[in-house]
């Protein structure tokens, strides 16, 4: 077939997009103390970049159509923390918009492999698209282990002294981040049964998502999967 007469392929436009959600994912961590008020409490524009963060990769990577029940949820979680908790983040924490996230950012997570992960996706879509899932997982689970600490301030204990330690939104980020790689300083421990099992399960996601993003890899690079790679003959009747 002539060039001109091929159409094109509508996942080339996806190259790089997945770039600049990673590069805001990792300048929100590394400028982070920035947006620390005084007692520990977050700048308002930290959690609403945070938020909105996904909603816009998802309506960029796939479509406004898969970005609409973040949206939704979006809007309801604005409007209960106004009507309900009146944007107080100790109330906040305390209540049921830790669940909300976690169903948004699993959302955005999974709308993002799905798109991601395909066949045809380009190599390096995965690559940065891959470690952008790896840190949203972070993300989601540092608003459960605030909620957690904020219900049982006696969840997590100093490491050393023993005494209980209230995670604040900067704690839980940083616990998040180092329980998920597996680092874990041991600063920070977890005590309580609910905490040991959040820190588990994160453990496992962050497993789970590094052996699928070497496994996607690999299959990216096998050339059985290329669309360029010939057919080998697999009968008398072919190779003749």
């Amino acid at each position: 077939m002539h060039p001109r007469l091929i159409p094109p392929d509508p996942w080339k436009w996806l190259k790089n997009r997945t770039l600049p959600l990673l590069v805001a994912l990792i300048g929100m961590i590394a400028l982070h103390p920035l947006f620390v008020q005084s007692g520990g409490l977050a700048d308002e524009l930290f959690p609403l970049i945070v938020v909105v963060l996904p909603m816009l990769a998802v309506a960029a990577i796939g479509s406004w159509r898969r970005a609409l029940p973040l949206a939704l949820i979006f809007v309801f979680v604005i409007a209960w923390n106004w009507g309900h908790d009146s944007f107080d983040q100790v109330a906040i924490a305390k209540g049921p918009t830790s669940y909300f996230a976690l169903v948004y950012y699993g959302y955005a997570i999974w709308a993002l492999s799905f798109r991601l992960f395909r066949s045809t996706a380009l190599i390096d879509d995965r690559v940065y698209g891959g470690l952008s899932i790896y840190l949203l997982t972070a993300f989601m689970f540092s608003s459960l282990f605030r909620h957690i600490s904020a219900v049982d301030p006696s969840a997590f204990a100093t490491m050393g002294t023993g005494e209980p330690r209230a995670l604040l939104w900067n704690d839980a980020l940083y616990y998040s981040v180092t329980t998920i790689t597996t680092l874990g300083y041991g600063d920070i421990i977890p005590r309580s049964n609910w905490a040991r099992s959040a820190a588990m399960i994160e453990v496992l996601c962050g497993v789970f998502i590094t052996v699928a993003f070497i496994a996607q890899l690999l299959t990216a690079r096998s050339p059985s999967h290329s669309p360029a790679s010939p057919q080998h003959p697999t009968s008398p009747d072919h190779a003749r």
